[in-house]
């Protein structure tokens, strides 16, 4: 009899066993989303505070922000766009807004904005190259009227 009591008492902490390792990954799992979630909303809420010192005229402490921001998630598109829209606005900054525009085009390949702003900087910067590779991606969607402005 006792031989039983110890394969029921053998099954049990199997069991016991294995709901505890299965809550673990649970909860591994759970701590896991929970620090990426803090972490996506934190860029966005710095960069919402950014763009509100933006819209106020204050670009230098919107470009620091969004620089937090980036420091956070450096392919954060939002954050990226601003950036390059701000530095496009100084001829000296015109590689780094490039660099910030290239980011921003690439995690949001429909923002038009981001588009046309690129292909102004190419040209302002004298990026004959990658401005026709633009212009050729560009002419996929665009009408013939408009890509003959382009």
């Amino acid at each position: 009899m006792q031989p039983k009591r110890s394969n029921k008492k053998n099954t049990l902490a199997k069991k016991n066993l294995t709901n505890n390792k299965q809550f673990i990954y649970k909860y591994i799992a759970f701590t896991f989303f929970l620090l990426v979630f803090i972490d996506c909303s934190r860029e966005k809420q710095i960069s919402q505070e950014a763009y509100k010192k933006e819209q106020a005229g204050k670009k230098a402490e919107a470009l620091y922000e969004y620089t937090r921001a980036l420091e956070i998630n450096p392919d954060y598109a939002f954050a990226n766009k601003r950036v390059g829209f701000i530095l496009s606005e100084s001829p000296e900054s015109q590689d780094v807004a490039i660099h910030h525009l290239e980011i921003a085009r690439k995690e949001s390949e429909t923002d038009m904005e981001v588009t046309m702003k690129l292909f102004d900087s190419y040209l302002l910067n004298g990026e004959f190259a990658k401005l026709k590779k633009l212009r050729g991606e560009l002419s996929v969607g665009l009408d013939l009227q408009t890509f003959q402005l382009l």
